[in-house]
């Protein structure tokens, strides 16, 4: 063989070992699910730029939705990686429960934190768990989120657990708007509701900025609602033992214990990509924890330990084969 034949069959030959982010082609990777503005877009943008800087020819977007339309979409075959959809939304669209209206299929890619179920609102409003609201019949308007986040799903598991819905809240005179976090502000700031809340990654900017520049107070749920939460629907406990203190540059008026809840949330992949391309993504992720935890803090959160035991702890959820290739690479897994 002459060395030009040599060299050509060489650079053939590494351009197919797996691993090594060589894709002769250009490949495109969607990353959806994050609406416009907020956290989570911060949070997808910077999922994008890791798997830019990771993966030679990639062209990496980062189109806006919501985490249930990232979900259908990549269960469609339409994007690849989705991110902001919560454990309890991810299992309701594999199992084609509301508000999805089909099965979809994909794969856990990666836990990248919990979220914590906040409800805040003023004090005028004079509540101090979601059951005082239920319980009088309140008539203040309060958001919970477009249908298809996890801020519409957490508050109807939360509506759910105290015998009610959206609907029947409107028909007492609740005055219920479905936006996201910040429309949901200017309605505030304009006096149309009095509370606003959902499922969010921490610390969130936009409340902490609320909280500094007017009085707020979080709005907890009663013991019980929370139990039932556990039981039906896999929420995790959390308890405050003083808002006002809880951290992040949040200033929240009122001081004393409070119980919430938490989900995981989590990034899922195309369950038909190949295994080399999901176990590329998944490299390029964790490979990138460093500069994502940078991006934001939550990132911190995002190790194969969490994922693999999310995956042991969920009967739903399922790695990709080309995400096991990767940690037992590592040692993470056997």
């Amino acid at each position: 063989m002459n060395r030009k034949a040599m060299f050509l069959s060489l650079v053939l030959a590494v351009g197919l070992l797996p691993g090594l982010n060589a894709f002769a082609q250009s490949w495109n990777i969607s990353v959806v699910g994050s609406p416009a503005g907020g956290t989570l877009q911060v949070k997808a943008e910077g999922i994008g730029e890791a798997l830019r800087r990771a993966i030679d020819n990639s062209n990496v977007s980062v189109p806006t939705s919501s985490p249930g339309a990232g979900l259908a979409l990549i269960g469609t075959g339409k994007a690849e990686v989705a991110v902001g959809a919560s454990a309890r939304m991810a299992v309701n669209a594999l199992r084609g429960n509301a508000p999805f209206k089909k099965k979809y299929k994909f794969n856990l890619l990666a836990f990248w934190g919990a979220d914590l179920f906040m409800f805040v609102a003023t004090p005028k409003a004079g509540l101090k768990t979601f059951g005082d609201y239920v319980s009088n019949k309140a008539k203040d308007g309060i958001s919970v989120g477009p249908p298809g986040s996890g801020s519409y799903m957490v508050f109807s598991d939360v509506a759910n657990v105290h015998g009610t819905d959206f609907k029947k809240m409107e028909g007492w005179g609740a005055k219920v708007h479905y936006q996201y976090s910040a429309p949901s502000l200017e309605l505030l700031q304009d006096g149309q509701i009095e509370g606003l809340g959902g499922l969010w990654g921490q610390p969130s900017a936009r409340i902490v900025d609320l909280t500094n520049n007017r009085e707020m107070v979080w709005v907890g749920l009663d013991k019980a609602a929370i139990d039932k939460l556990g039981a039906e629907f896999g929420y995790e406990y959390v308890k405050l033992d003083n808002p006002g203190d809880f951290g992040y540059g949040y200033k929240f008026v009122n001081k004393e214990p409070l119980h919430t809840v938490r989900m995981a949330d989590i990034i899922a992949i195309r369950s038909d990509l190949s295994v080399d391309q999901a176990y590329t993504i998944t490299k390029a992720v964790f490979s990138s924890n460093k500069y994502l935890v940078n991006v934001h803090t939550s990132f911190k959160a995002l190790t194969a330990e969490n994922t693999i035991a999310l995956d042991k702890a969920s009967d739903a959820l399922d790695l990709h084969e080309g995400t096991r290739k990767y940690f037992r690479e590592v040692g993470a897994m056997k």
